[in-house]
């Protein structure tokens, strides 16, 4: 219960900390912190410290919201750890798929981010349409996405393909000069509007049986 000061513990939760004692274990330490963020720092303190005398240490929290910090602090610092139950933040799908969108914004020129991004959520853009494009910008010696702004290679696809890849290119332009501008991630968000005004969403889910070429 890090976070909470001995004066706004419930009753029931000092009354347990004394029945523990009784059984000869050591006190709960409790302390007042400002946020998550000073939360992940103390956890990973103390569990360093004990990593230094003992092979391994647990850290139980109550919601896997929280795990999300916890594990940023734990790999800044170099320490390795495992979940016991449940997927570590950075393997979930929309994780894993947000940070190639990132990667992406970052750098242009990063092929694997673009194959993995283009494809989800659905854009009307196939494998098939994915391998001709790398092809296409493997003889033109560009990256697929600077490949989207060259009309000759545009050509290559039917009508609605193009567009969609036209429209891909577009927000993702957008989101790069965003991010060039200000050099600040944030500014990007995960939205951009289009020329008419209307929202474009970059949504990041799991993508739904079926596929397109």
């Amino acid at each position: 219960n890090i976070g909470q000061s001995p004066n706004s513990i419930p009753q029931e939760q000092i009354n347990l900390r004394s029945a523990t004692n009784n059984y000869g274990e050591q006190p709960q330490i409790f302390h007042q912190l400002q946020d998550q963020y000073a939360e992940a720092r103390v956890v990973s303190d103390i569990a360093s410290r004990v990593l230094r005398k003992k092979k391994s240490v647990a850290i139980i929290y109550r919601t896997n919201a929280q795990s999300s910090i916890l594990e940023q602090e734990l790999l800044r610092r170099g320490i390795k750890y495992f979940l016991a139950r449940g997927r570590s933040f950075f393997e979930r799908f929309e994780v894993r798929l947000a940070l190639d969108a990132l990667k992406l914004i970052y750098n242009p020129a990063d092929n694997d981010a673009f194959k993995n991004v283009i494809s989800t959520p659905p854009r009307n853009i196939g494998q098939k349409s994915i391998e001709k494009l790398e092809r296409a910008a493997t003889d033109g010696e560009s990256s697929m996405f600077e490949s989207l702004s060259k009309s000759h290679i545009l050509l290559l696809f039917p009508p609605k393909r193009r567009q969609a890849l036209e429209q891909f290119f577009q927000l993702f332009d957008d989101l790069t000069r965003a991010f060039r501008a200000t050099n600040e991630i944030g500014s990007c968000a995960d939205t951009t509007q289009d020329k008419n005004g209307q929202e474009s969403s970059t949504n990041f889910h799991s993508p739904p049986p079926g596929s397109v070429s």
